[in-house]
């Protein structure tokens, strides 16, 4: 993945997620990444609690094999994947990271919160903030976890 934040010409980075993000981190319900490419498909996983397990599914693909096309995928410990979120400092990223190069990986990280509030949307296309390899590890199904092609 060509993904190093701010050293290509022409990133454009707009708008701040809050500060605060860390301290929303226990009132997360769900949370849906979606990646991929012209060429590649697209793979959109999502995570959700059940008592003290974090549960993942694969909602939607499109041109990946079918033995990855819908279904749970993996688990683990709830604490275990709020710690993972907790350590990419999503209170440092942009909402928006975009590229003028057309053809690659178009992102969308979107965090739902328990209590009304409004859901986080973080997104780009060709552009990625800084751990951005530390969020695609997690949010990915169980055989892509165990380095399993």
């Amino acid at each position: 993945m060509k993904n190093e934040p701010g050293l290509r010409a022409g990133i454009v980075e707009s708008g701040q997620v809050e500060s605060s993000f860390p301290e929303l981190i226990p009132s997360i319900r769900r949370i849906i990444f979606e990646d991929g490419g012209f060429f590649g498909g697209y793979r959109r996983t999502a995570v959700h609690f059940s008592g003290d397990k974090a549960l993942f599914d694969v909602e939607k693909t499109i041109g990946t094999a079918p033995d990855e096309a819908l279904g749970r995928c993996a688990e683990m410990a709830k604490s275990e994947f709020l710690a993972e979120v907790r350590q990419l400092h999503i209170e440092q990223w942009a909402k928006n990271y975009r590229s003028p190069d057309l053809d690659g990986e178009q992102w969308t990280l979107e965090i739902r919160f328990s209590g009304g509030r409004r859901p986080l949307k973080i997104e780009g296309s060709n552009a990625f903030p800084p751990n951005f390899e530390n969020l695609q590890r997690p949010m990915a199904p169980k055989k892509d976890r165990a380095g399993k092609a």
